[in-house]
């Protein structure tokens, strides 16, 4: 790894891998903002944390199941706190870490981070109720 040459690739590949993610998220954002419900919304960010967990940990898309919490994918606090500055960053949602190690699955996970995101409004009125109501997570 200290070959000029393996530094390069491996630089290439880290660039690589931000941008397609960076693009990834802006088309999670543009979903977000024209999201109409508290569920539509939740759904969306179910699928970008079930990204995000796949790409930390390394697992298959089709291995992480919504209705697990993430701390079954053996997820530590190091990097529940990382997901805390995503979430922050990139979804303007305060979420505190106790509740990404929790034992909520990703799905209910999903639905707190969605009632906290800042960018997220629906019509002016906070939606208010459980996706477990309308069977997403089940």
């Amino acid at each position: 790894m200290r070959d000029p040459l393996s530094a390069q690739l491996r630089s290439i590949a880290e660039t690589s891998d931000s941008d397609g993610e960076e693009d990834s998220f802006v088309a999670t954002r543009e979903a977000l903002r024209s999201a109409k419900t508290l569920e539509d919304a939740t759904v969306i960010i179910v699928e970008a944390l079930i990204k995000r967990i796949s790409g930390i940990m390394s697992l298959p898309l089709r291995d992480i199941d919504s209705g697990k919490p993430v701390h079954f994918y053996v997820v530590d606090s190091l990097v529940a706190v990382e997901f805390r500055n995503w979430l922050g960053k990139n979804l303007e949602a305060e979420v505190e870490v106790l509740d990404i190690m929790g034992n909520d699955s990703i799905s209910a996970l999903s639905e707190k981070i969605a009632k906290a995101s800042k960018m997220l409004n629906f019509g002016g009125e906070k939606v208010e109720g459980s996706l477990e109501d309308v069977g997403v997570g089940n």
